[in-house]
C-alpha cells in the first residue's frame, strides 16, 4: 500500500490537512506558504518597515527606549524570536526605575584617586588597561550631562573587570596604591554595579519587550492580511484544527492510520500535539498529555542525546514525556545501541570516556548514557593511539603554534607511511581531521614530502594548495595575454622555474619582457579595437537593418 503513504516533512503534511479543511480552520482556501529563507527577508522588511512608521507616528516609544539607554536597533533579535514563538504568552511587569547614584558616586571616589596618581607621561609601550578605563571614566565624566545615561555609561564601563591589572612599570612608585584602589573598583563592580544594572536590565524589560510585541503583532498582522503562512502558521493551525474540532480529527485519524516520525529529537511542543490529537483514543479530549495513542498507531525514532542542538524548539523534556506517555499506553520504548560504523576497539575505548559525560538515569533535561556495541569486530591493530608531539616554542616561551602543527603533521604522515609499508593498508584507509580548515596545507605538505596520495575536502583550503594558485596565474594570464606583471609571475612560477638571474638577463638583452614584442603589442591593441568595432557594427545592421559603411 505504499501508493497510500504520505511521505514528508511535517510542514509539507500540515499544509495538506489545512488545505483539505481550510473553512475549520478558518483560514482562506488560497492562502500560500513561505519558507524559511523566504520568511527571514520577510521579517527583514517588516522590521524596516515598523522602524520606519513608529518615527513618525509614534516618537514617544523612541524616546522612551533612549531614556533608558537601548539602541530600538538591538531589540531586532527580540522581534525575531517572539515572532517565532507566537504560541508562547511572554510576560512582563512594569518595575519602577532604580537610583543609579549611589553605586556612581562610590566608582566616582575611587577613579578620582586613580587619577589623581596617574603617571604625567606616557608608559613605555603606551598607557596601560586600567589607565585606558580611567582615561574614558574621566572623559565620560567631563563631557557628557550628567543624567541616568551618562551614570549608565560609567557604570558599564567597570561591570565586568575581574580580569584588569595593574602593570606595575606603568605606575611607577605608585602601583602598589593602584592595586589597592582597583581592589576597590572591584569589590564597587561586584557588590553595587552589576546589582544596580541587573535592576536597571529588569527595569527596561517592560519597555523593551512591548516595543518587540508591537513589531511582532504587526508582522503577524501583515502576513495573515496577505493569506500567507509561515512553517510555524502550519503547525498552529493544524493544531488548533485538530484540537477544536472532534469531527476533522476523527477523519485525519482514519486518513492516516499508523504514523512513523523519524528524528523524533527535533520535535517541538507543537508537533507532539498533532501527532497525539491523530492518534489518541479520545476524540473529544483537548489536552494532549491526557491521550493515550490507539495499540499500533504511532512510531517515533529518535536519538534524545542530539536534542542538545534544539533543532526548532527541539525539547528533550517533551521528548521523554511523549515516550513515558507511549510506555502509559502499553507501548515498548527500544533502546538502539548497536553502530554498524565504528569498530569495536573505538567503541571500548570512547564509551568509558561517554559514561563520565552523560547520567545513567533519566532526568528532565539530560539524555541517559547508552553504551555503544560495534556490530564490526575490527582487525587486531585497530584501536586507538596517541601520538606524542612536544609543544614548539619561540622568543619569550610562547608556544609557536605553526610550528607544533607541522611537528603533528610530520608523525601523522610518518605512521601512515609506516602502515603502509606493512602491505595491509592503503591510503584511502586514512582519514585526517583537523579543528581548523586554516592548517589543511601543513598536513598536505607532510604527506607530499613522503610520498603519500591523498585529497583535500574543504573549499577554504584550494586557496591555500600551491598548485591550484599556480593554475590561477595561469589562467588569469590566458585571459588577459596583455598583463605583463601576470606574464612574470607565470614565469617565475612552478610551470617554467625562471629564477629572477634569467628575468634580468633577458630584460639586458631584449629591453622587453612581454608575450608579444613592443611592436607586437601595438598592432595586437590596434587590431583587437578594429575586430571590436566591426563586432559592433555587424549586430547594429542585424538587428537594424542598416547598411552601414
Amino acid at each position: 500500500n505504499l501508493e497510500s503513504c504520505f511521505i514528508d516533512t511535517i510542514h509539507s503534511f500540515c499544509g495538506n490537512i489545512l488545505r483539505e479543511r481550510p473553512i475549520e480552520a478558518m483560514i482562506d482556501p488560497s492562502f500560500g506558504m513561505m519558507d524559511d529563507s523566504q520568511d527571514t527577508i520577510f521579517k527583514e522588511k517588516i522590521w524596516v518597515e515598523y522602524i520606519k512608521d513608529m518615527r513618525s507616528k509614534d516618537q514617544g516609544a523612541f524616546a522612551r527606549l533612549e531614556s533608558m539607554g537601548i539602541d530600538p536597533n538591538l531589540l531586532k533579535r527580540a522581534f525575531e524570536d517572539l515572532s517565532e514563538h507566537q504560541d508562547v504568552d511572554f510576560r512582563r511587569r512594569r518595575l519602577s526605575k532604580p537610583p543609579l547614584n549611589a553605586a556612581t558616586n562610590k566608582l566616582r571616589q575611587e577613579i578620582d584617586k586613580l587619577r589623581a596618581i596617574m603617571p604625567t607621561q606616557v608608559p613605555k609601550n603606551g598607557w596601560g588597561d586600567v589607565q585606558k578605563r580611567v582615561f574614558d571614566a574621566y572623559k565620560i565624566i567631563k563631557y557628557v550631562k550628567p543624567n541616568d545615561l551618562m551614570e549608565l555609561e560609567l557604570l558599564r564601563l567597570f561591570e565586568r573587570i575581574t580580569s584588569l591589572k595593574i602593570t606595575q612599570y606603568k605606575w611607577g612608585d605608585k602601583a602598589k596604591i593602584a592595586m589597592e584602589i582597583l581592589d576597590e573598583i572591584k569589590s564597587i563592580s561586584a557588590q553595587d554595579i552589576q546589582a544596580v544594572l541587573g535592576k536597571w536590565r529588569e527595569y527596561c524589560h517592560y519597555e523593551a519587550m512591548g516595543f518587540a510585541l508591537s513589531c511582532a503583532k504587526y508582522y503577524h498582522s501583515i502576513r495573515h492580511e496577505k493569506f500567507t503562512l509561515n512553517f510555524q502558521d502550519l503547525l498552529l493551525k493544524t493544531r488548533d484544527l485538530l484540537r477544536d474540532n472532534p469531527e476533522v480529527r476523527s477523519y485525519f485519524a482514519n486518513r492516516y492510520s499508523y504514523l512513523l516520525v523519524d528524528e523524533f529529537q527535533d520535535t517541538d511542543p507543537i508537533q507532539a500535539e498533532i501527532i497525539f490529537y491523530l492518534t489518541g483514543e479520545n476524540i473529544y479530549e483537548k489536552q494532549w498529555q491526557k491521550l493515550r495513542p490507539k495499540p499500533g498507531s504511532l512510531f517515533v525514532v529518535g536519538d534524545p542525546k542530539q536534542s542538545i542542538y534544539r533543532f526548532r524548539r527541539a525539547d528533550i523534556s517533551i521528548y521523554n514525556l511523549v515516550g513515558e506517555l507511549i510506555e502509559q499506553s502499553g507501548g515498548e520504548i527500544l533502546i538502539l545501541r548497536t553502530n554498524f560504523r565504528t569498530v569495536a576497539p573505538i567503541s571500548k575505548y570512547l564509551n568509558p570516556i561517554f559514561e563520565k559525560e552523560f547520567s545513567k538515569d533519566v532526568a528532565p533535561y539530560q539524555a541517559s548514557y547508552t553504551p555503544m556495541e560495534s556490530h564490526k569486530t575490527g582487525k587486531d591493530d585497530h584501536g586507538v593511539y596517541c601520538l606524542q608531539v612536544k609543544p614548539r616554542f619561540s622568543r619569550g616561551n610562547r608556544i609557536d603554534t605553526n610550528e607544533t602543527i607541522k611537528e603533528d603533521a610530520k608523525e601523522i604522515a610518518l605512521y601512515i607511511k609506516k602502515a603502509m609499508a606493512t602491505g595491509k593498508y592503503r591510503p584511502k584507509d586514512f582519514l585526517i581531521l583537523t579543528r581548523l580548515k586554516s592548517n589543511m596545507n601543513i598536513y598536505a605538505d607532510a604527506l607530499r614530502q613522503r610520498d603519500i596520495p591523498f585529497q583535500i575536502s574543504g573549499a577554504s583550503s584550494l586557496g591555500e594548495c600551491i598548485e591550484i594558485g599556480e593554475l590561477s596565474k595561469l589562467f588569469r594570464f590566458l585571459s588577459e595575454p596583455n598583463d605583463n606583471i601576470l606574464f612574470v609571475a607565470i614565469l617565475r612560477g612552478m610551470f617554467f622555474g625562471l629564477t629572477d638571474q634569467d628575468l634580468y638577463k633577458a630584460k639586458q638583452e631584449h629591453k622587453y619582457i612581454g608575450l608579444y614584442t613592443a611592436k607586437e603589442q601595438k598592432e595586437e591593441d590596434a587590431k583587437s579595437v578594429y575586430d571590436m568595432a566591426r563586432e559592433r557594427i555587424l549586430e547594429y545592421r542585424k538587428w537594424t537593418g542598416q547598411m552601414l559603411p
